[in-house]
């Protein structure tokens, strides 16, 4: 079954196959450390003394944080190298976990996600830019097992939050994190025969976003990946909260329920990733946000836990397979030569928006309830889904 989803060539080429793991690993760490704060998010809020809304824009910044550097990080590796970029991603990201690890108060708190958003947004679209380099008409693939390594940091995220919570201080979660990243550091520099290059590379910001917002085509795939991530973040960010606080389950289970909704999304990638090489990827979108919509209603509304059990597959599985076809299909769209400044601008864009989501949801919960916030995520996925159908009909 995986061996029809995964072709053996990309993994026997050594050479690449080396590369991908490097970057999957890579993926995975820093995504450890992001998703582990989702399940914790509780005990923080307890242990800082903040709000939900405190809680959601720190997470919001931090989203926001890795938007705003995904241009620079994809244009400075075009114009100097992938190795240079991604390694630096690496370095700012153990610092930021460092932050975290250590963290006593709101402000610091604010520091450390920051610093972790500003190492991932370099590394991000530098490594994606990479695969994209290494594997051409196999790339929604190489993105979709990329796009796998995030949804196990998911699974993991949510066993280290749960090993944490009995054992030890939240604080304590990161230090794995830290150790990976520094393991990868000198991984990355021996398994990458670039240069590094430091100089200052001209941005160009103005004239690339405004040739970008010029393209009808380029508007309206942004506002389709804008209203789908607010959707993503609103509900990783929030989602064990949602199960412990609304459908009152324990700590234990909800963190094992966020764990599963991972699982799938593994699965999810994968397919995603090899049917967006074949077909029209503005339809496979409208029909994964049809595919989260039903999942997230089901999981508001569900009495007993099989019914929530089912709904959170059908999210996962919604949630998780919009990326690979979405970045596959815009890094085609792109010329090869400015792909990563131009990928990193697209994604600076729609990744910003979406990083209000963990605000809206907070700000919503304090004002009105969790079912009014994830119904209103229901809202955004909705208007998604359908221009997506337009798109994909030439409407």
């Amino acid at each position: 079954m995986i061996g029809s989803i995964v072709p053996q060539s990309l993994f026997f080429q050594q050479s690449r196959g080396l590369k991908l793991g490097l970057v999957t690993t890579g993926t995975c760490t820093f995504s450890i450390g992001r998703f582990v704060l989702s399940p914790l998010l509780p005990t923080i809020i307890d242990s800082l003394a903040i709000s939900a809304f405190a809680a959601g824009i720190g997470l919001t910044m931090m989203s926001g944080i890795t938007a705003l550097v995904r241009y620079p990080g994809g244009r400075f590796s075009d114009d100097l190298s992938r190795k240079t970029v991604i390694v630096s991603g690496l370095l700012v990201s153990m610092i930021g976990f460092g932050v975290l690890a250590g963290v006593g108060n709101y402000p610091t708190f604010l520091l450390g996600v920051t610093a972790v958003g500003v190492g991932v947004g370099l590394y991000s679209t530098a490594a994606l830019a990479w695969l994209s380099d290494l594997f051409g008409d196999q790339q929604g693939l190489a993105m979709g097992v990329n796009n796998g390594s995030i949804y196990l940091a998911g699974i993991l995220g949510a066993v280290l939050a749960n090993a944490v919570i009995t054992t030890t201080a939240w604080r304590s979660a990161f230090l794995p994190v830290i150790v990976a990243l520094i393991i990868l550091v000198p991984a990355f520099h021996f398994g990458n025969n670039e240069p590094y290059r430091f100089e200052r590379p001209d941005l160009d910001i103005r004239s690339t976003f405004l040739r970008l917002i010029r393209s009808a085509h380029v508007r309206r795939m942004l506002l389709i990946g804008a209203l789908f991530g607010v959707a993503w973040q609103g509900v990783i960010t929030f989602l064990p909260t949602f199960l412990q606080n609304k459908k009152a389950v324990s700590p234990t289970l909800a963190n094992n329920l966020f764990a599963l909704l991972f699982t799938v999304g593994i699965g999810a990638n994968l397919l995603s990733g090899r049917v967006s090489d074949r077909v029209s990827v503005p339809g496979l979108i409208a029909g994964v946000a049809t595919t989260t919509v039903i999942g997230l209603c089901i999981v508001v509304f569900a009495d007993g836990t099989p019914v929530l059990v089912g709904g959170i597959v059908v999210l996962g599985a919604g949630l998780a397979a919009i990326w690979p076809a979405l970045q596959s299909y815009m890094m085609n769209y792109f010329p090869q030569k400015s792909k990563g400044g131009d990928y990193g601008a697209f994604s600076a864009i729609y990744g910003g928006i979406a990083g209000l989501g963990p605000s809206i949801v907070g700000f919503l919960v304090d004002t009105y309830s969790f079912t009014v916030a994830f119904l209103c995520l229901s809202v955004c996925l909705i208007f998604s889904a359908v221009l997506s159908l337009a798109l994909a009909y030439g409407r």
